[in-house]
């Protein structure tokens, strides 16, 4: 068997948890999650399908790194294939937890987006919401 078909389960995972990174990090930046950022929420726009789907994409690649090893898993090395046995509790719970992790932010996101589109809706440009009437 050739090497990248070896290390194609793997690759598949990295590819999975950098986009789930990617996801966290638009997130964390543009939704406002940091406690430092919540002065901002007025400006949070809501999740943009793209991460959406980004989030999706990752999920579908982590699942997908399990069935390409499960697949190619006859032809692997003793070595490489007890390598991926010692790994797979770990990076399975790593997977969960990421996508979980994103859930949870791109859910935080969409709670700032829906508190920023109301403040914009009840105090339009040029009123002051401090002030009472």
């Amino acid at each position: 068997m050739s090497v990248v078909m070896a290390f194609l389960p793997l690759g598949l995972w990295i590819f999975g948890f950098t986009s789930g990174l990617a996801v966290g990090a638009f997130c964390v930046v543009a939704g406002a999650v940091s406690p430092s950022a919540r002065s901002r929420i007025s400006e949070v726009r809501p999740v943009p399908w793209a991460m959406v789907l980004l989030h999706l994409v990752s999920a579908i690649v982590f699942a997908s790194s399990y069935a390409v090893y499960l697949l190619v898993r006859p032809d692997l090395s003793a070595d490489v294939d007890a390598w991926y046995r010692s790994v797979g509790l770990v990076s399975a719970c790593v997977a969960v937890a990421a996508v979980g992790i994103q859930l949870a932010l791109l859910y935080v996101h969409a709670v700032h987006a829906m508190h920023g589109e109301m403040d914009r809706r009840l105090h339009p440009k040029g009123t002051d919401p401090s002030r009472r009437r």
